[in-house]
């Protein structure tokens, strides 16, 4: 058995279906297919902008013409392989091993063709009479499978995960997903209170200003209904303020006037298989007094770093209208057929004031239990939900404050104390010192909190599901998460911002397709003054769902289309186009497509920029798009293809302003572009 058919040579040889444990053995206990499950480093193509298209290359290419495996393919289409082929110089290359073809005469002294070939035990055949090994049949499968794991290869042959519950984080044939099929635990499904997610990717709660006044409207339905047909397994909707006391942004939703709104989400994501989660929470002394005109609610006075508010001390009355508070909240959210709810306990949260020694100052019993009161709000929302609905937790696990702070330690004892009480716990950081670390952009490594998550669900010992959050916006390395043991979920919120379909694009084995989140924070960050409207700057019907017309279909009439300049506005207007069958042609003055979000993908951070660049250059080339750099467009070849019957648009960008101070040639002037270009 080797890792690939293209690769015969013992580098690659994980092992022998004749051996003890059959190929059951080998696929699931090899070193070489272990080593293979594991996150591969992109290497010297990390930084390029086609790597998210063609993840290096081929293994087997490189290997056999002697480059290494970290580095391009040899036929890399932007000339990188060839470069590696020149430094390679003369040196031997590797040759394979074997010949294992069926031919006569073969090398090894194997049988030909014509030869008698012993049976192979794949683990679960039976004897005849005689004892001998019978061959094992093999029943054709009446369609295509929806993907290539959805039947295991190893299915019915031998020891192996039998009936019965599966365990909690992976389904049963998890463990047996190969190298190329390694996406597959994102899309199966997940059982959390008797209630069955199509898939283990999270929508998570936040702000989108979406809502007229304190509830949920249409907009919020269509927004959520998006990423529910686009295969979310669990949403979250936008936290809602359990009491009137907490009014964070102005338009926040208040839970007791959300029923309606809920009610409509539920209705519009559960045909769709998603499980709708309502949630819940306060923001105690984070909040604001701008809109309730009214003192902050908190464990103790102790004044927010940022706000600089100072808040009042919550009573033994204050502290039973929270309880309250939440238990009517998630009876609502019942009585409008969410699934369950989410009490958040995170960065921004009430809750986590409580747990935490920089802003529970308190003397009393909520003071030397910290816990107490998140216990008796689970307690609370558990009495009104019972077992059937979900009751998860959004839990701080480090609030970077380690001199007093929420802890990974004390977040470990957190978790071991309430996991009973959860049908799944989100591990989340960041607190009053570090707000932005919740959702940071891309100046922060993506998946930062996996060694976080791997802590807490070791803390969790199996009890309940955990989901991992932090800037999990690549569907490989979600998929690796869930591989390695990190998670049971993964929470990928701005990923489905910017693209919708994920899930369903990775279900159908397209997710090269997935168009990137570039972790800007430009358009989905909203906690704002202004109300902006949750959206994105490569998507950008997010959040206008109700507005902006699909631009899915095909046009009746097919006609030819001369796009004039390559940057995202141009390289849009020609994947739109072409996937409505219209036939087009882009021509760029410059050497390369991409525009200026590819001069500006220059630095420390900045390099996801040029994934949105690049995906969509893949789009044009994937829909037959003809793309002409180095090509100048005169008024005189717009003319000619008016003309011809051409229609055209021209998305030449912008020309930079003339200098608002004199030069006199002494020193050299570069502006922002030219500068990140490489000028000096």
């Amino acid at each position: 058995v080797y890792a690939c058919p293209f690769a015969i040579h013992d580098e690659f040889l994980a092992g022998n279906v004749r051996g003890a444990g059959g190929f059951t053995d080998v696929w699931r206990r090899s070193d070489l297919f272990a080593e293979l499950r594991r996150p591969q480093s992109a290497g010297a193509c990390g930084s390029c902008g086609r790597y998210d298209a063609c993840r290096g290359g081929c293994m087997a290419a490189k290997f056999f013409t002697g480059l290494p495996l970290d580095g391009p393919d040899p036929e890399c289409v932007l000339g990188h392989g060839e470069e590696a082929l020149a430094r390679r110089g003369t040196s031997e290359v590797p040759r394979p091993s074997l010949d294992h073809s069926l031919r006569p005469g073969r090398r090894s002294g194997a049988a030909g063709r014509d030869d008698p070939v012993d049976p192979v035990d794949l683990g679960d055949s039976r004897p005849d009479v005689a004892g001998h090994l019978g061959p094992v049949a093999v029943a054709l499968l009446p369609r295509r499978p929806d993907r290539a794991c959805d039947e295991s290869p190893v299915a019915g042959c031998g020891p192996g995960p039998g009936p019965g519950p599966r365990p909690v984080g992976r389904s049963a044939g998890t463990a047996g997903h190969g190298p190329h099929c390694a996406m597959a635990g994102l899309v199966d499904p997940v059982e959390l209170a008797g209630r069955t997610a199509p898939s283990r990717v999270l929508f998570g709660p936040h702000e989108t200003n979406l809502g007229a006044g304190r509830s949920l409207g249409a907009r919020h339905v269509a927004y959520y209904e998006a990423r529910a047909a686009g295969g979310a397994g669990i949403i979250v909707t936008e936290t809602a303020s359990v009491h009137p006391s907490d009014w964070p942004y102005e338009r926040a939703p208040l839970a007791a006037s959300c029923g309606p709104g809920w009610g409509a989400v539920a209705g519009a994501c559960q045909p769709h298989g998603t499980l709708v989660l309502a949630g819940l929470g306060h923001c105690g002394g984070q909040g604001s007094s701008a809109y309730s005109q009214s003192v902050l609610w908190a464990p103790s006075p102790v004044a927010d770093v940022v706000s600089r508010e100072l808040p009042m001390q919550m009573g033994q009355a204050e502290i039973d209208a929270v309880v309250d508070g939440f238990a009517e909240s998630a009876r609502s959210a019942a009585a409008s057929d969410l699934d369950g709810v989410e009490i958040d306990a995170g960065s921004h949260s009430l809750l986590r004031q409580f747990h935490s020694g920089v802003t529970n100052l308190r003397t009393d019993a909520y003071g030397s239990d910290r816990l107490l009161l998140t216990r008796e709000v689970l307690a609370a929302v558990r009495g009104v939900l019972g077992s059937d609905r979900i009751v998860s937790l959004r839990l701080c696990c480090d609030e970077l404050a380690p001199w007093a702070g929420v802890t990974p330690e004390h977040a470990a004892e957190q978790v071991a104390a309430l996991a009973d009480r959860l049908d799944l716990l989100v591990v989340v950081r960041g607190g009053p010192f570090s707000a932005s670390a919740y959702r940071p952009d891309s100046h922060t490594p993506p998946a930062f909190n996996v060694a976080l998550c791997r802590w807490m669900r070791d803390a969790a010992a199996g009890r309940v599901p955990v989901a991992l959050q932090g800037s999990v916006v690549d569907p490989d390395v979600a998929a690796a998460a869930l591989d390695e043991g990190v998670c049971d979920l993964v929470e990928m919120t701005r990923a489905q911002i910017a693209e919708p379909r994920l899930v369903g694009l990775v279900r159908q084995g397209d997710g090269t397709r997935v168009r990137p989140c570039i972790l800007c924070n430009q358009a989905c960050h909203v906690r704002d003054d202004r109300n902006p409207i949750v959206s994105c700057v490569g998507e950008p019907r997010s959040g206008h769902e109700t507005l902006e017309p699909s631009t899915e279909g095909v046009d009746g009439l097919s006609v030819e289309v001369l796009v004039v300049g390559a940057g995202v506005a141009g390289l849009e207007c020609a994947r739109v186009l072409s996937a409505r069958g219209h036939r087009v042609r882009i021509a760029e003055r410059g050497e390369r497509a991409g525009g200026m979000v590819r001069t500006a993908a220059v630095g420390p951070g900045r390099e996801r920029l040029a994934r949105l660049a690049e995906w969509l250059i893949a789009e044009c080339l994937l829909q037959g798009v003809a793309i002409d750099t180095g090509t100048e467009v005169t008024a005189a070849d717009l003319d000619a293809a008016r003309a011809a019957g051409t229609d055209v648009v021209l998305a030449t960008g912008s020309r930079a302003a003339p200098l608002a101070f004199p030069v006199d040639g002494s020193c050299a002037v570069v502006d922002a572009p030219g500068l990140l270009a490489g000028g000096a």
